[in-house]
């Protein structure tokens, strides 16, 4: 993922919506979809923009209408009628074309040919009000970036993955559909992976594949990423000989242009490409409400903090399938809903808060720490003594039961929680629980009133610690004038350390806090290190690499200060 470049949307009126590009000067309005009607309220471009020459009529956010089909069994897109021509004249073609050269694809696109693919794999972000721009052309263009392979780490996800299917497969042979995507598609290679897993199950069962309806949606920022998976394009290289070997994998391969492979029918024409940027939170919607596999192998380590933060705490809240499989390399595998297998010790938190949203913690300091400065970590300090260390104590309580379980609830005192809310109420601030290492904090900035949840959890000692967090509060209110706000209403919520939202559920008798819901069974913890998808050379090799650093990553016989 490319974090050097943003898209942008114009976000459409509820009606309509129109794509921007200089200097064309044609317009055609196209239908919005339920995509679109959730972001009703805002306004639509006005301005020149190019003609996408047909009518959109589905969206990618129902499981009854995806993306659009050309004839039935087709499994492909329908292309907008767009000359090559209408684009030609809005961006750079040589900045793409030496793109698809370095991605070894300029033989399998000859003549800008290339250009007849992109309204086809813009049509979801354009349906949604997208605007599309020369910078976000070249940018999606120009992600240096070596290719993924093939089956990557599959000894972490492609047997569970079997039975899984095994199990689906036979309770849809009425309907014959299966629905999968592939977030971050890799060049395609991993919704290759997905499809020949798809096809041997299918084989297994006694079926013919192409009788199936199956979609596998690969959803990227890279055009030459998006082009290589829309004709199942694939440049084997070294790293692949062994897996290829191992898995019998030239069998569902055929020769194409300039030494590449293409996957076989009907795998090819299952897979359907399209751009999305993850790292606007608004493209969201874009993914699907449902599906069947849910494939975001190695794709949050590579995001913002808080877009990356939002996808994973959906995706671990099984909200997008009834019973349905997720692969988040890095941090679990894991079934959804209905499931004969027993809930294995995975540490989410851990892996959740070390992989989800690091890049923007590298690059750009995204962080979930409560904001303040010199003198409130000074206020802090003085204050940490007696109760107040108890609480944050407890506070950090929560995030080590999280850390063995994630689908702990804990117990919260219903005295507490109302005078909480009474805080944030009377300075027009919204509450939210934090498990730092603070006691209390008002944030005007934020509009934040911060609370330790340990001033919540139910303990002995309920009285005592009420009074002395409603008159640690009336201190800190004080050096933050009221907002003349209503804080907002609904339940209340807040972080983890590492990002998880924790919620407090106020319907039951007394109200209970938790992370994560019982929805998700986890199978195993995907990524504690990528040795499971190594042959026994490459950790030897490694080993006798890393034996030539010291702990702190330095030459071994370096002296001084590092």
């Amino acid at each position: 993922m490319n974090l050097a470049w943003a898209a942008f949307l114009v976000l459409p009126a509820p009606a309509r919506a129109q794509v921007h590009v200089e200097p064309v000067s044609v317009s055609v309005p196209i239908h919005t979809g339920p995509a679109a009607a959730s972001l009703a309220g805002a306004q639509a471009l006005s301005g020149p923009t190019l003609s996408l020459g047909a009518q959109l009529v589905s969206s990618p956010l129902t499981r009854a209408s995806v993306l659009p089909r050309a004839a039935a069994g087709s499994g492909r897109l329908r292309a907008s009628p767009v000359a090559s021509r209408d684009w030609d004249a809005f961006f750079d073609q040589s900045r793409v074309q030496s793109r698809l050269e370095l991605a070894g694809l300029a033989a399998a696109y000859p003549d800008g040919s290339w250009k007849e693919s992109l309204p086809r794999l813009f049509e979801p972000y354009v349906q949604l009000g997208g605007k599309v721009t020369p910078e976000l052309l070249a940018g999606a263009s120009h992600r240096a970036e070596d290719w993924t392979y093939i089956f990557r780490d599959h000894p972490l996800w492609k047997k569970p993955l079997e039975e899984y299917l095994d199990g689906l497969i036979a309770r849809r042979k009425d309907s014959r559909r299966l629905d999968l995507d592939s977030v971050g598609a890799g060049y395609g290679s991993e919704a290759y992976s997905l499809a020949i897993v798809v096809d041997e199950a299918l084989r297994r069962a006694g079926e013919e594949p192409a009788a199936w309806d199956v979609r596998i949606r690969a959803q990227d920022l890279s055009i030459a990423s998006l082009l290589a998976a829309d004709r199942g394009l694939y440049r084997p290289g070294e790293r692949d000989k062994e897996t290829f070997a191992e898995l019998g994998l030239e069998k569902y391969f055929e020769p194409a242009e300039g030494g590449l492979l293409r996957l076989k029918r009907p795998m090819r024409d299952w897979i359907r490409p399209y751009f999305v940027d993850l790292n606007d939170p608004r493209q969201h919607s874009l993914l699907p409400a449902l599906t069947d596999v849910l494939f975001g192998n190695y794709l949050l380590f590579h995001l913002r903090r808080d877009p990356a933060t939002a996808l994973a705490e959906k995706w671990l809240a099984g909200e997008w399938s009834d019973h349905g499989f997720l692969s988040m390399a890095q941090v679990v595998v894991a079934e959804v809903g209905r499931s004969a297998r027993a809930k294995v010790d995975v540490p989410l938190n851990y892996l959740f808060s070390s992989n989800v949203g690091w890049a923007g913690l590298a690059f750009y300091g995204d962080n979930y720490r409560v904001p303040g400065g010199f003198k409130d970590a000074m206020r802090e300090l003085f204050r940490r003594r007696g109760l107040v260390k108890k609480v944050q104590e407890r506070g950090g309580s929560v995030d080590r039961e999280l850390s063995r379980d994630a689908f702990h609830r804990f117990a919260l005192d219903p005295k507490a929680v109302a005078s909480m809310r009474r805080a944030a109420a009377r300075a027009g601030l919204s509450p939210s629980l934090t498990t730092d290492d603070i006691s209390v904090r008002a944030d005007a900035d934020s509009g934040k009133l911060y609370v330790n949840v340990g001033w919540l959890l139910e303990a002995p000692d309920g009285e005592e610690r009420i009074a002395a967090f409603e008159k640690l509060v009336s201190k800190e209110l004080e050096r933050v004038p009221p907002t003349g706000r209503s804080p907002p209403a609904g339940p209340i919520s807040g972080r983890l350390y590492g990002g998880g939202v924790l919620k407090v559920d106020e319907t039951g008798s007394a109200p209970m806090l938790y992370w994560l819901t019982d929805r998700l069974v986890p199978i195993s913890a995907a990524y504690r290190s990528d040795n499971a998808a190594k042959s026994e050379k490459k950790l030897e090799g490694d080993q006798q690499r890393n034996s030539r650093f010291d702990s702190n990553g330095m030459p071994k016989g370096v002296r001084g200060f590092y």
